[in-house]
């Protein structure tokens, strides 16, 4: 006896949500290198000038290939 197949709604999933090859941003960030510094009095990320620094989940390049997913 096979298992019957899931009904298609169920395989479509929110084109919002899924991350497609031809979009290389991070998500992060969404390609734009910077993000705010959360507290920069006492924040340590190289290149901080107190009010942005580079996006430490792309490593400031703003590509999703080099994101690190936390």
């Amino acid at each position: 006896m096979t298992t019957p197949a899931p009904p298609a709604e169920a395989n479509n999933i929110d084109d919002d949500d899924e991350y497609t090859d031809d979009d290389p941003r991070c998500t992060h960030c969404d390609g734009e290198i910077w993000v705010e510094c959360d507290d920069p009095i006492q924040c340590c990320t190289p290149g901080c000038d107190g009010e942005m620094h580079p996006d430490p989940a792309c490593g400031g390049t703003g590509l999703y290939k080099h994101q690190v997913i936390f």
